[in-house]
């Protein structure tokens, strides 16, 4: 029942929204033929970093890249900021834990005299 339940509400979605799909057209892709190690070796052409190209616009230094930077440097200050302020938070949460404890300490638990 669930699976006949499932392909009617399929079949129903498909029918409602069929007029707004579009199939896309089909292009030729030409595909090399690889047959072996060997041929994926030969159509192999290392070109390393230099075949990459610098970037948008050319090889030169843009306004992009700067604000990029300026944007990197802030980050890693606030991020240097962040981790300064957590652990004195740490540290503070310590020594009030620690506070806490010695206040609480009067004995009752060490001295049978006053737990009667």
């Amino acid at each position: 029942m669930i699976t006949r339940w499932m392909e009617d509400k399929q079949s129903s979605i498909r029918a409602e929204i069929e007029g707004r799909l579009h199939a896309p057209d089909l292009v030729d892709v030409h595909r090399p033929s690889v047959d072996s190690a060997a041929d994926v070796r030969a159509s192999y052409r290392p070109r390393g970093l230099s075949g990459l190209p610098a970037g948008p616009g050319g090889a030169g230094d843009s306004g992009a890249a700067g604000i990029i930077d300026a944007g990197r440097k802030e980050l890693d200050g606030d991020r240097a900021a962040a981790q300064a302020l957590r652990g004195q938070k740490v540290q503070g949460s310590a020594d009030l834990g620690q506070e806490v404890n010695r206040d609480q300490d009067h004995g009752f638990f060490h001295d049978p005299k006053l737990r009667e």
